[in-house]
C-alpha cells in the first residue's frame, strides 16, 4: 500500500507540475467573478450579491486565503493542489475496500490524478476544483459507512459544503440521502 500512495503522490506532484508549467496560473472568466466576491467579502464583510451565496464556502475560503497572503492566488491554488491530492487518497482508499483489492484503488486514485478534465481546474480559481475534491472526501465516508452518529454528521456537513462550493451540488445531495435511505 505504501507504495502505492507514493506512486500516486508522485504522480500528483507530476501531473500539477505539468499544469503549472504549461499554463502557469489560469485565469478564467468566472475566476474574476470570485476574486472580486472574495475581495468585497474582505472590505465590507458581507456578501456582495445575492447568488454569492451559492458559491459562499468557496468565496469565504478564497477571501480567507487573500486576507491572509495579502491579495495573492498562488496560496488558494496551491491549497487546491493539495486538496486534491488528499482526494486522490481517499479515492485510492474507497476504491481498495469497495473492491477489496488495492490495485482498484490505485487504479481509482491514478485515473482521478491524469483526468485533465478535472485536474486542470487545480490551477484556476474555479469552483470545480474543490467541488471535484470534496465529491471524493463524501465518497470516501459513504463507501466506509457504518450507521454511526458521527458518520452522519460528517456526511451532513460534506453535503452542505458541496451544496455552497457549487449548487450543482444538489444532484450529490439528492444521490447522498437515497443512499443513506437504503
Amino acid at each position: 500500500h505504501k507504495y502505492q500512495i507514493l506512486s500516486l503522490a508522485i504522480v500528483w506532484a507530476v501531473v500539477h507540475s505539468l499544469l503549472f508549467w504549461r499554463f502557469g496560473v489560469r485565469n478564467m472568466f468566472d475566476s474574476a467573478v470570485y476574486v472580486r466576491g472574495a475581495d468585497f467579502l474582505i472590505e465590507h464583510g458581507r456578501f456582495g450579491d445575492f447568488y454569492h451565496l451559492f458559491y459562499a464556502v468557496y468565496i469565504i475560503l478564497l477571501a480567507l486565503f487573500r486576507w491572509v497572503f495579502t491579495d495573492q492566488l498562488l496560496p488558494f491554488l496551491v491549497f487546491q493542489c493539495l486538496v486534491s491530492g488528499l482526494a486522490a487518497v481517499a479515492l485510492y482508499r474507497s476504491g481498495s475496500t469497495l473492491f477489496q483489492d488495492s490495485r482498484a484503488g490505485f487504479l481509482s486514485g491514478m485515473l482521478y490524478l491524469v483526468w485533465w478534465d478535472n485536474i486542470h481546474w487545480n490551477i484556476a480559481i474555479m469552483t470545480e476544483s474543490l467541488f471535484c475534491s470534496f465529491t471524493c472526501f463524501l465518497v470516501y465516508f459513504l463507501v466506509h459507512f457504518e450507521g454511526k452518529r458521527r458518520q452522519y454528521y460528517v456526511i451532513v456537513f460534506l453535503m452542505i459544503f458541496i451544496f455552497f462550493i457549487r449548487p450543482p451540488g444538489i444532484v450529490i445531495i439528492l444521490v447522498t440521502i437515497g443512499f443513506l435511505l437504503q
